[in-house]
């Protein structure tokens, strides 16, 4: 049986999925340059949803550069990346779609709530310096998570912006 770059698996996934997931920058740009239309979704998750999964920063750029359009806030992205730790991948994702620091995902959270609820300090910061509107519930979700683990420097970070958050 014949593949091409084109072919998929059961999962929807082409050649550029793989090469995205797996971390290959050489092999990224060859698809992106020689079959652009790789880079669409295909049913599925896109290429760069992968990347963002992994924190391969330099797929992300490439991916990014040759994407034609807003990203879909249901994919998550900026999510994912959060939730991994991936804090140079959200600033990627942030400097090409601002409008990701707001978009909710299926449990109704802020790309910040899951910052807050992991503790990622670094990232909670970079969220907040690019002023999301909700951040009245995310010390709740910094103090009381799913491991049960209080994540104090997060807390003093919402603080700190917003002094406030205290009478919530």
């Amino acid at each position: 049986m014949k593949h091409s770059v084109y072919s998929t698996d059961s999962d929807n996934k082409n050649a550029l999925h793989f090469a995205a997931e797996g971390g290959h920058d050489h092999l990224v740009a060859q698809l992106i340059d020689q079959h652009p239309v790789l880079n669409e979704p295909f049913g599925g998750f896109t290429p760069l949803y992968f990347a963002v999964k992994y924190g391969h920063e330099s797929i992300v750029s490439q991916l990014l550069a040759h994407s034609p359009r807003k990203l879909d806030p249901n994919q998550r992205i900026l999510h994912m990346a959060v939730e991994y730790g991936h804090e140079k991948v959200v600033a990627q994702l942030l400097d090409y779609d601002p409008e990701l620091l707001n978009a909710y995902d299926y449990e109704d959270l802020t790309p910040l709530r899951i910052a807050a609820r992991y503790g990622h300090e670094s990232i909670v910061a970079l969220l907040l310096a690019h002023n999301p509107k909700e951040i009245d519930s995310c010390c709740w979700d910094a103090l009381d998570n799913e491991e049960k683990i209080s994540h104090e420097g997060v807390v003093t970070l919402l603080l700190d912006h917003n002094p406030k958050l205290i009478t919530y």
